[in-house]
């Protein structure tokens, strides 16, 4: 938790995960207000892809994640919000 708000920075899980279709569902809450991202990098480490959520308060959100562009793989998807930073893999099966 972050003194003073209340709430917890988290990502939950992608889901689907793997991703078949053209976009991923994500939850996620942000536990001080501050710029809010989200990376994807590819299997060799590249950045990709970088979707920016805003200037968010503190508090509970779902995402709905475009992945249409990207090709079969694994990948490494990481939030970025404020002092918090983590990371998730992201696989597309198409």
């Amino acid at each position: 938790r972050v003194r003073g708000t209340g709430q917890a920075y988290s990502m939950m899980n992608i889901a689907p995960n793997p991703v078949s279709g053209e976009s991923a569902e994500l939850e996620f809450s942000v536990g001080l207000k501050g710029l809010t991202s989200f990376d994807i990098y590819n299997a060799a480490g590249q950045l990709i892809h970088t979707i920016s959520m805003g200037n968010l308060e503190p508090g509970q959100y779902q995402a709905s994640i475009p992945v249409r562009d990207l090709s079969s793989g694994t990948y490494t998807m990481k939030m970025i919000s404020g002092p918090y930073e983590t990371t998730q893999s992201l696989v597309i099966a198409r």
